[in-house]
């Protein structure tokens, strides 16, 4: 059996749930979980959602498969441009203020790469010289 994602706190579990945004497939020598990831709307009215509840709990619910002992890839669009080199026109002002690229989100993603022991494999492959 797979861990949830969910656990008993009402309303919240069942926002995350309905969403339909996580499949997980167990092989026996990994996880592989594939995410869309709930973007924080244009007037970004969803931003408290994505960063202190939906991350929170995937970031809890991988690190729950990847304490089975097995490696746990993590792909799909994950909403967010983490790095600087990963925006095209980082300079913009309107970044601070746009979906997938606020500080809380990309601090937010930072952490569960971190917390998880997660790498980011574009990153490693192409290095920082890869851009936008």
């Amino acid at each position: 059996n797979l861990p949830s994602m969910l656990d008993s706190d009402g309303a919240t579990a069942v926002e995350v749930n309905q969403e339909g945004r996580t499949i997980t497939v167990e092989y026996p020598e990994m996880f592989l979980v594939a995410t869309y990831v709930p973007n924080s709307g244009d007037k970004l009215q969803r931003l408290a959602f994505r960063t202190e509840i939906w991350d929170k709990r995937l970031q809890e619910y991988l690190i729950s498969l990847e304490s089975s002992g097995k490696p746990v890839v993590w792909c799909g669009d994950l909403n967010v441009c983490s790095k600087d080199e990963d925006i095209w026109n980082v300079g913009a002002k309107h970044l601070a203020k746009s979906a997938g690229t606020t500080k809380e989100e990309r601090d937010s993603f930072a952490h569960g790469l971190e917390k998880g022991k997660f790498v980011d494999c574009f990153r490693h492959v192409h290095g920082i010289e890869a851009t936008g």
